[in-house]
C-alpha cells in the first residue's frame, strides 16, 4: 500500500466528515429556525452537498485501495 495514498485518504476523510457534521449543524439550525419554511431548498442543497462528499471519499478509496470504504485501514 502506498503510505502517501493512504495518507491522503485519512486527511480526506477526516476534512470530509469535519465539512459533512459542520454543514449538518447547519443544516438542522435552520431547519428549527422561525424562518424554516424559506430554507427547505437550502437544506436540500447541503444534503446533496453533503452525498457529494461522501461519494468523492468512496470513490476515491475504491480507485486507489479497491475498498469500497470511508475509513481505510492498514
Amino acid at each position: 500500500m502506498n503510505i502517501f495514498l493512504f495518507r491522503l485518504s485519512r486527511s480526506l476523510s477526516i476534512g470530509i466528515f469535519i465539512i459533512v457534521i459542520g454543514l449538518s449543524i447547519i443544516m438542522i439550525a435552520r431547519t428549527f429556525s422561525i424562518y424554516s419554511e424559506f430554507y427547505s431548498q437550502g437544506i436540500i442543497r447541503i444534503f446533496l452537498i453533503n452525498l457529494g462528499l461522501l461519494s468523492l471519499i468512496f470513490v476515491f478509496n475504491w480507485l486507489c485501495f479497491e475498498k469500497f470504504t470511508i475509513w481505510v485501514k492498514k
